[in-house]
This record gives structure tokens, sequence and C-alpha cells, in this order.
């Protein structure tokens, strides 16, 4: 996590192995990895149990469901609005 004048990043990840999330972040930001080409949805930070429902998990109901894709990577937009549910 970085905080530098009030703004806040966080940079997770799960299931990786030790330092495979730091190598990834490597390769991505160098643009050895065409990232845009990873990410199958971008969402609005609000709409974000949209978000967990296409990733298959039901936040209503805490459960797991089937995915709406059959594979995807997604991204919250936090600048952007939203539906603001």
């Amino acid at each position: 996590m970085h905080l530098a004048d009030r703004s806040l990043s966080v940079i997770g990840s799960i299931d990786s192995l030790h330092g495979s999330f730091l190598e990834a972040f490597h390769l991505i930001t160098s643009g050895r990895i065409p990232a845009e080409r990873l990410v199958s949805h971008v969402i609005p930070l609000a709409d974000f149990q949209d978000g967990f429902a296409t990733l298959g998990c039901d936040m209503s109901s805490k459960s797991m469901t089937p995915t709406r894709s059959s594979s995807c990577k997604v991204l919250f937009d936090i600048e952007s609005a939203g539906s603001a549910a």
C-alpha cells in the first residue's frame, strides 16, 4: 500500500506465490505484459456488488453463484460515478 498526499493506492492479489505479485506488477508496469488485454470488465466502484456478481459472488445472499463469464478479470474504477445503488 502506498500513501502520499492524501491519495491511497491499494494493490492486492489473491492466491499468489511469494514474490509472484511483485513480479507481475513489474511486468505490467514495464509494458512487457499488455494489461489492457487482460481486464475483461471495468466496473464503477459504486457498482461493486455487480462486479462481485460477475465473479460469481452474490453479496446479498453471501453465497457463490455461477460466473457470468467463462473467464474474467474485474477492474473497479474508483473515478467513475456508476449507478450508486
